[in-house]
């Protein structure tokens, strides 16, 4: 008889082991990858196998095996009975679980006044001035061309202007003028100090340097800028990974705009789409994108199980340098700046990427900061680091906004500015120490 039990809990070890190792594809919702819950039950399959097969082999004594299953039974009884009443407890004290625990199918809506085309993303500028009309979009998100970028002059070209220096800005929300006040933004510090120049800003807040790819091949040939000057952030390293149109901007029936990223990633990096329900902005709002297996669900719907996956958060994040998909990320970003310049020469125009610094990067600068200005230098394109008029917390907006205050905006744009007459001056940025050029030490 007791071979009998062996033998079962030996195939009932196998098949959690081996449910374990499935699981990501028995189970809806599953997405690649190997977590802790997974190799907890793998672990837990195993040793219950090779017990179950030890004891098989070599036995117990007779008159000890009785005593022990009773143990057995009783352990296994106070330890349910101990997790169960740990668990009623925690949710007495209202605990909060890992994952939503509601969770809804209804479609979610894509807000009218966003587009993504042949341009990049963009606004639709009928759409957005009817939306400020109503209140729903305020302050910098009403300032919008006819092309549907954040800015105040529609981009056109005429041979009246040929003799005017032109700059095309491209760029993410920096560039837009995201934190700033209306009118102190970098680029319009740039055409407040610099009158004679025409200036078009193609910042798109979100976006990365595949965005300033297809802006710049849809608008620079019409436009023909003298200069053209990419903002880079180092989240875009980040953006590149995905595809232009990753991001969903829905307004909720209470009037609240969110914007959620609606791809992830698997282990070899590439791009997954997720179902538009109003279960993954819940999943968003609780910062627990990418939406996990169903098994992963089910254990963060428990109090205990939410305990143990905050175990394995904060044990990832002593680990903060690691990014599993960073290499791929910096393969895509230098092919993208490759193919920028080299698009902006043939246009007969000159590229300057102007380095946005994140408030960590000031002292010292972070892995991606540093990767970035390794890669410009390797691809020889001339870059602008403001780290040195930059001081923080005074120039940066207040936690967990990460862009520069109106004041850093300022002060970004006035060395820009300044950069940029040189540049008009003589052609090139000799005349300005704060840029990297090739050639330059």
């Amino acid at each position: 008889m007791s071979g009998l039990v062996y033998n079962l809990a030996f195939a009932l070890g196998v098949g959690i082991a081996l449910f374990g190792l499935a699981v990501d594809y028995v189970m809806p919702g599953a997405s690649p990858g190997f977590n802790i819950p997974q190799l907890l039950i793998v672990a837990a399959g195993s040793l219950l196998a090779l017990g179950a097969l030890g004891l098989r082999r070599y036995g117990l004594p007779r008159r000890s095996t009785g005593n022990w299953l009773n143990l057995c039974a009783q352990a296994l009884l106070v330890t349910l009975v101990t997790l169960l009443a740990l668990e009623l407890l925690l949710t007495a004290l209202s605990h909060p679980t890992y994952y939503p625990t509601e969770l809804s199918e209804t479609p979610l809506e894509r807000a009218p006044w966003w587009t993504c085309d042949e341009l990049g993303c963009r606004f639709v500028r009928d759409v957005v001035m009817s939306a400020c009309e109503d209140g729903e979009l305020r302050g910098r998100s009403c300032i919008v061309n006819e092309q549907g970028f954040a800015d105040t002059q529609d981009f056109t070209y005429s041979d009246d202007m040929s003799r005017r220096p032109r700059i095309l800005m491209l760029g993410d929300s920096f560039t837009q003028g995201y934190a700033a006040d209306v009118g102190d933004s970098f680029v319009e510090t740039l055409e407040r100090l610099l009158p004679e120049a025409l200036v078009w800003n193609a910042g798109i807040g979100g976006t990365g340097t595949n965005q300033a790819l297809a802006t710049f091949a849809g608008l620079g040939p019409a436009l023909r800028p003298q200069l053209t000057i990419l903002g880079f952030f180092s989240n875009d390293f980040q953006d590149n990974l995905y595809p232009l149109d990753s991001k969903l901007r829905s307004v909720l029936d209470d009037g609240t705009i969110e914007v959620i990223r609606y791809y992830v990633l698997d282990a070899a990096g590439n791009p997954l789409r997720l179902e538009l329900t109003a279960s993954l902005l819940e999943y968003a709002r609780a910062g627990r994108l990418p939406i996990p297996n169903e098994f992963e669900r089910l254990v963060g719907n428990t109090r205990l199980g939410s305990l143990l996956l905050q175990l394995k958060e904060r044990i990832d994040a002593l680990n903060v340098s690691s990014d599993a998909h960073f290499e791929r990320a910096k393969e895509l970003t230098r092919a993208y700046l490759q193919s920028l310049q080299q698009s902006v020469a043939a246009q007969g125009s000159e590229f300057l990427v102007l380095i946005i610094p994140f408030r960590p990067d000031l002292t010292p600068p972070k892995m991606r900061y540093e990767t970035l200005i390794q890669t410009l230098r390797e691809l020889d394109i001339a870059y602008l680091d403001p780290s040195d008029v930059l001081k923080a917390p005074e120039d940066f907006a207040p936690h967990p906004d990460v862009h520069w205050n109106s004041a850093g905006h300022q002060k970004v744009g006035a060395l820009l500015s300044e950069c940029v007459e040189a540049f008009i001056a003589s052609g090139d940025f000799s005349g300005c120490q704060y840029v990297w050029a090739p050639g330059r030490s």
